[in-house]
């Protein structure tokens, strides 16, 4: 049960368990420019497996929030998932056509049939597979993932967190990645073409999704105003 203790605004504050030094990744002892890379990629990584900054803000959903609110959050990762999941069998069906195509319809236009396309377009299609089938199985388990069994196994040790973390954000990356691999066979099978429209069609999808990776990486850097960490207070409920 959750108890509360008194701020001096007269404001029950939620009391939980502090996070366990073995549990905060600031890879200590290692020199700072490995440090800080290591760092920050688990950062990236946490974020994208959660949707949260650090492992602190899942610490206290885990150990302040209701039945109700623990539901709806499993809940907003289980559709983030199934989101990417679905967009990987689309994706993965489209590439199979490609494939299994013997000759490009028009091959002025758009030439499939190069060697370094077959490969973009192989390479794409296991990405996107290994990431469906992880995604399916994750949101097969997740259903069944209470919170007392979130606390007391995969928040116990820093290599189940770590392994935890891999396991949610693969999805994501792996599907990513095979979008991005279907782009550049895209990219090289119109740029031959004489038609100066599908060059620049094929510029852009390329460059539009590493144009969002840069834009999401600075929308996620840290407000200096906020630097006091008024941010990570505890979660606030009114008398």
């Amino acid at each position: 049960m959750r108890q509360y203790g008194e701020t001096e605004r007269g404001i029950a504050r939620a009391v939980y368990p502090p996070l366990p030094k073995w549990l905060c990744f600031d890879f200590v002892g290692l020199p700072q420019p490995l440090r800080g890379v290591l760092r920050h990629l688990f950062l990236f990584l946490f974020l994208i497996a959660f949707g949260h900054h650090d492992l602190d803000c899942i610490w206290r959903l885990a150990h302040v929030t209701t039945d109700e609110s623990w539901l709806a959050n499993k809940r907003l990762l289980h559709e983030r998932i199934n989101m990417m999941c679905i967009l990987a069998g689309l994706l993965v069906a489209t590439e199979a056509t490609f494939l299994t195509s013997n000759n490009s319809p028009l091959p002025n236009l758009v030439n499939y049939d190069s060697q370094a396309v077959y490969i973009c377009l192989a390479v794409s299609f296991a990405l996107l597979l290994g990431g469906l089938s992880v995604g399916s199985i994750v949101v097969f388990i997740m259903s069944k993932c209470s919170q007392a069994w979130f606390i007391e196994t995969h928040l116990s040790s820093r290599s189940r967190v770590v392994c935890m973390v891999f396991i949610l954000a693969y999805p994501f990356l792996s599907i990513s990645a095979g979008a991005l691999l279907g782009a550049i066979a895209l990219f090289i099978a119109t740029w031959p073409t004489s038609v100066v429209a599908l060059r620049v069609c094929a510029v852009i999808l390329l460059a539009l999704p590493l144009l969002m990776l840069v834009l999401f990486a600075w929308t996620q850097r840290p407000n200096p105003s906020w630097a006091q960490g008024l941010w990570r207070d505890s979660i606030t409920i009114a008398e």
